[in-house]
């Protein structure tokens, strides 16, 4: 009895995790995949020499099998239509074709152990010199995904003018290429002076627009098209008397935004442009003389730097 005891005792401690699970992610943890290897893997006495990292991208899961210098061996990515076991067991399955591509000597086809889906094999190993690979395997299918977000910024608003503070809330959807935005946006005002006296304005925007993702790496590139509706209030200060005006207007802006790609929160910058369609004027009225009329600047150039929160997909 003792010596079974014993036999018992060593088994236990040499079942450990064959591989090495590592990373950010929270749904599925590095915990839960390192649970599901040690069915699909045979027991060894120690870990087989690589690292296996996952991390969240954006709403996707990022897997990669790096060896011991940090090298990136393979590296696939899953998108997270299933629950956080249903990613967790398929991580571990593609860990596990790596590892088993990588040790010639493993066999996935252990007693009890199903062979890994046909969907969810991963892509083969660049091909080692000497050898020619047969054929390429089809790519990887991608989900379509539907994201949507809001966010707030602050930036800079110029034109012929000079220099005032504005700020921008907004509200988007978006896909793998193509999205839609609507905002609103405000600026500081603006003031002049005309025959020692001071006049004001201030302006606003409501813009819809479609969007274009350029670039989606790590950071993603977007291209925006926008109409928007906007709002000039005028304010006199030293006339007498003093009056107050305001007028609609159309008007297009472009944009290029610079975006994070990952996480729930991203913050972005954006640098664009919107032009006036139609002209604006500031008239003052004199008594035994012609009225004086000052046009008001048509283009403008915006800055912006802000933050997005994913809402939901």
């Amino acid at each position: 009895m003792m010596v079974t005891a014993v036999v018992a005792l060593t088994l236990a401690a040499t079942n450990a995790t064959p591989v090495q699970v590592q990373g950010t992610s929270r749904c599925p943890t590095a915990a839960e995949v390192a649970a599901i290897l040690p069915e699909l893997l045979p027991t060894t006495e120690a870990s087989y020499p690589d690292v296996a990292w996952i991390e969240t991208t954006g709403l996707d899961l990022q897997i990669e099998l790096r060896s011991l210098s940090g090298e990136v061996v393979f590296s696939r990515r899953l998108t997270s239509s299933g629950t956080c076991a249903d990613l967790a067991t398929i991580a571990a399955v593609v860990i596990a074709s790596w590892t088993a591509e990588r040790n010639p000597g493993i066999s996935l086809l252990q007693p009890g152990v199903l062979a890994p889906p046909k969907p969810m094999a991963p892509p083969p190993p660049s091909t080692p010199a000497g050898q020619t690979s047969g054929k390429s395997p089809p790519p990887a299918p991608q989900g379509r995904r539907r994201e949507f977000d809001s966010s707030v910024a602050l930036g800079s608003s110029v034109n012929s003018a000079g220099f005032v503070g504005a700020a921008r809330v907004e509200a988007g959807m978006r896909g793998r290429r193509w999205g839609l935005r609507a905002g609103f946006a405000a600026e500081t005002a603006r003031s002049a002076t005309i025959e020692t006296r001071t006049v004001s304005w201030r302006r606003y925007g409501l813009s819809l627009g479609p969007t274009l993702a350029l670039v989606e790496r790590w950071v993603r590139l977007d291209a925006r098209a926008e109409i928007f509706a906007g709002f000039t209030t005028v304010a006199g200060h030293g006339f007498e008397p003093d009056h107050q005006s305001s007028a609609l207007a159309p008007g297009l802006a472009l944009a290029l935004r610079l975006e994070a790609a990952t996480g729930w929160i991203r913050p972005w910058i954006e640098v664009g442009g919107q032009y006036w369609l139609a002209s604006q004027e500031i008239a003052i009225t004199r008594q035994l003389q012609s009225n004086l009329r000052v046009p008001l600047p048509s283009s403008e150039g915006r800055l912006f730097a802000g933050i997005s929160v994913l809402l939901s997909r």
